[in-house]
C-alpha cells in the first residue's frame, strides 16, 4: 500500500486529526497540530503564575525546562516511515495493532 496524504505518525490532542507535522509536548506526551493549541494546552497546565499572556515568553520558558526537567517541547516533521497511524474511507486506524481509532 503506498501511503499518501492518509497517514500520520500521531493524532493532534485538540483537532483529533492525523498529523504529518506539529507540536510535541514531552510532560503530557501530547501531539499538536497547532501552536495556538499548544499554547492554549500549556496555560491550563498552571505553570502561568507570572500571568504571562506573551506566547512567546510561555513557549520559551517551557523550552528552557527541555533539558532539566525534561518538560519542554518541540516541533517535527516525519517522514511516512515513520507513520503510526492511517485513514481509511474516513477512519482512522493504528498501523501496526490495526485497531480503530474513529
Amino acid at each position: 500500500m503506498e501511503l499518501k496524504n492518509n497517514w500520520g505518525v500521531a493524532l493532534c490532542h485538540t483537532t483529533g486529526e492525523l498529523i504529518q507535522d506539529g507540536f510535541y509536548l514531552q510532560c503530557a506526551d501530547l501531539y499538536f497540530k497547532h501552536e495556538h493549541d499548544l499554547v492554549s494546552y500549556l496555560r491550563t497546565l498552571g505553570d502561568d503564575s507570572e500571568g504571562e499572556d506573551d506566547k512567546d515568553i510561555l513557549l520559551s520558558r517551557w523550552y528552557a525546562q527541555d533539558d532539566m526537567q525534561d518538560e519542554g517541547y518541540y516541533y517535527s516533521q516525519w517522514l511516512p516511515e515513520d507513520a503510526n497511524y492511517v485513514e481509511l474511507d474516513g477512519d482512522i486506524y493504528e498501523i501496526l495493532s490495526k485497531r480503530k481509532i474513529n
